[in-house]
């Protein structure tokens, strides 16, 4: 983990590139149907805009985890305990089991804007609300009670 920051950071060495192909395959008449490109990969938004192909956001977690660190992160100024012993309540997710504050990553709880992994991880968030779509580790067999909220963090035409 110590080097994810400078990982995802450097992938954006990859944007000029990614531009070029797109724009070869534009000359060709060869463009992708879509681009589908990691949560933090979201600088391939803009440049697929530009080609008009849209964008899907995937994910390797499954649609629960990411229901609730979404709910988590917006919500993050309601979740007032006294303690961090004390089950938190999460706004339109119900959960089988209690999750107190201290089971919730810090950067969650106190996002500080000027750390650098907070703000790729609010870029990549809004890069993945102007997508065309999401992709999840799932199926609705296993996950489907929670479709509806994580679909909820998202524009009226977004596909999950």
């Amino acid at each position: 983990m110590a080097f994810y920051l400078h990982f995802v950071e450097a992938t954006k060495q990859l944007q000029e590139p990614f531009h070029q192909l797109l724009q070869n395959m534009s000359q060709s008449n060869d463009l992708p149907i879509c681009v589908i490109s990691d949560f933090f990969l979201g600088w391939t938004l803009p440049i697929c805009s530009e080609f008009s192909v849209p964008r899907l956001v995937c994910h390797g977690m499954g649609v629960f985890a990411l229901a609730m660190s979404k709910t988590v992160w917006i919500h993050t100024p309601q979740l007032h305990v006294s303690s961090d012993s004390e089950p938190l309540t999460l706004p339109s997710f119900q959960l089988n089991f209690s999750m107190t504050r201290s089971d919730v990553p810090e950067m969650f709880l106190t996002p500080d804007p000027d750390d650098p992994l907070s703000r790729l991880t609010s870029e990549a968030g809004q890069y993945e609300m102007d997508s065309w779509g999401v992709i999840v580790n799932s199926f609705m067999e296993l996950e489907g009670r929670y479709v509806p909220t994580f679909e909820s963090f998202f524009v009226i035409g977004a596909k999950s």
